[in-house]
């Protein structure tokens, strides 16, 4: 194309453009807002959010991007772990249970005899420091044995089942609301005796005698040697899976104990809290570590190291794979 085809090219699009019903763009009235009601939501932006995306993805200077490099240092010293063999073979349960049998057949592997050996000789124990004052001898104490425990323990978790205002109110008179199972079973003096003189601990051993303010005092000490055998006793019913979880739970509680905690985010917000060791797939209780305050731990590598160490003791090793949430990510091996 020559020079004159050009101009002669250009003067017919001037004559289009000039004689045309176009407006220029800055005699045009421009609605805003009726366009952006009928652009997709993804598209509306606020001024203000605009402004901070071109912030956000402004590419940095040369000197920010040099003081930044200077501030983050490559490591080489990358540590990798080696995976441990895992025998699948020992996983479920140590004993062999049958299909017929029941609830309280499972219930007696954690609930041994040792463990109600425990509380009738310490609860008997107690009931005789007790009536050594004149006060305490109005009413004559049987001594209490395994099979007496279990039936007022057994009566004890009825009355979750069954909910009565007061304890007395299940030994009451009234045909509407009396409960003639539990009154035929025990008296209500008896059931009360017990409930009063119920023990886990020897009041005149030395860990009772600690003062509190010594470094060896224990909060749990009256429950310790309880705990001791249920933990026992779940840990020996039971070889863990492969993958292990470690969680905070909170056990309802509104009594008075130093350690009660209030956790507004959990469903019972008082209660007593316990870091548990569980197995992922099933929930099965392993293990389980009282909360009850601070506790001599590692400054450095924090509570939540001290919690994980503890609650793996004896599984080292042995080919694990631990979950758990990010209050725990700033723990190291």
């Amino acid at each position: 194309m020559d020079a004159k085809d050009s101009d002669d090219a250009d003067r017919v699009i001037r004559q289009i453009l000039g004689d045309s019903d176009v407006e220029s763009d800055e005699n045009l009235e421009f609605d805003e807002e009726e366009f952006e009601d009928n652009l997709p939501l993804a598209c509306l932006l606020t001024r203000s959010e605009e402004s901070e995306d071109e912030e956000q993805f402004k590419m940095p200077s040369d000197e920010e991007e040099e003081e930044e490099s200077d501030s983050e240092e490559w490591r080489s010293d990358v540590i990798t772990h080696n995976d441990f063999d895992f025998d699948e073979s020992s996983v479920g349960l140590k004993v062999r249970m049958l299909p017929n049998k029941s609830a309280l057949d499972f219930f007696e592997l954690i609930f041994t005899d040792d463990l109600y050996n425990l509380i009738v000789t310490e609860t008997n124990r107690y009931a005789t420091q007790q009536r050594k004052e004149p006060r305490n001898q109005k009413t004559p104490w049987t001594a209490l044995t395994i099979e007496e425990f279990k039936t007022w323990f057994g009566l004890y978790l009825s009355m979750g089942i069954v909910q009565q205002p007061s304890l007395v109110d299940y030994w009451g008179q009234s045909t509407l609301t009396n409960t003639p199972g539990i009154a035929a079973v025990m008296t209500r003096t008896r059931f009360l005796q017990i409930l009063h003189h119920l023990h886990f601990v020897d009041n005149e051993s030395e860990v009772a005698k600690l003062p509190k303010d010594s470094p060896d005092y224990d909060k749990l000490y009256k429950i310790r040697d309880l705990l001791n055998i249920i933990r026992r006793n779940i840990q020996g019913a039971l070889n863990l899976e492969r993958n292990i979880a470690i969680d905070e739970t909170l056990v309802k509680f509104k009594g008075r104990v130093g350690f009660r905690q209030f956790l507004p985010n959990k469903p019972s917000r008082f209660g007593v809290k316990n870091f548990t060791l569980s197995e992922s797939s099933s929930g099965y209780v392993w293990d389980l570590l009282v909360y009850t305050g601070k506790t001599a731990h590692d400054p450095e590598k924090g509570v939540a190291h001290h919690v994980v160490m503890k609650l793996l003791e004896g599984l080292e090793g042995k080919g694990y794979n631990l979950f758990v949430d990010n209050w725990y990510w700033y723990w190291y091996w």
